[in-house]
């Protein structure tokens, strides 16, 4: 026998995403995963903690932390669905944060700059299916870090890809103006 499906909004996610664990909502769909292990999360706090230091003091926007969850397609017809996804580290630009602060709920647009670590149990093709959806959705800018490889691939909206090595300095472009961080000091 086939069990039925359960499709969900992102307000009804809201609601019971905490009771769950980690989790996203993927075309309406939950998605369990796993907890993210030690090396992710340091890397990820590196790159949040050291982009947060200077969008602060430049005041450029806002940088969230591991997980913060964007709705990045609202359903609008019959037969589409909600997508929220938890990113490991982003930023908004100050002139897209709503009159009224920062959401208390997901954000209900996609950020301008998105940041994944890959974690051990992610196939190449899931991260490359993620980076495509933050770039069909809006997000100008994404970073993907590689701690096996030690790299950081850079996603541009222009369909541009990059990979930074060590010794290479890694750039908030347009998006982030004036940020740079040497990817070898990511992987110390």
């Amino acid at each position: 026998m086939r069990g039925i499906k359960t499709y969900h909004t992102a307000d009804e996610f809201f609601k019971i995403a905490r009771s769950l664990g980690r989790c996203e909502l993927v075309d309406g769909e939950i998605q369990l995963m796993e907890p993210a292990g030690g090396e992710h999360g340091n890397l990820a706090i590196k790159i949040g903690s050291r982009l947060n230091v200077f969008v602060e003091e430049h005041n450029l926007g806002a940088v969230f932390a591991a997980e913060t969850g964007y709705i990045l397609k609202h359903a609008q017809k019959e037969g589409e669905r909600d997508t929220v996804r938890g990113i490991d580290a982003s930023f908004i630009r100050k002139e897209r944060i709503p009159p009224e602060g920062i959401p208390k709920k997901f954000i209900p647009f996609p950020p301008d700059l998105a940041v994944e670590v890959v974690s051990p149990g992610d196939t190449k093709r899931e991260v490359a299916e993620k980076v495509q959806e933050y770039l069909d959705f809006g997000v100008p800018l994404v970073w993907v870090v590689s701690p096996t490889e030690k790299t950081v691939t850079v996603y541009r909206a222009n369909g541009e890809v990059e990979v930074k090595r060590d010794g290479d300095l890694l750039s908030g472009e347009d998006v982030v103006p004036g940020f740079t961080l040497k990817v070898d000091g990511i992987f110390v």
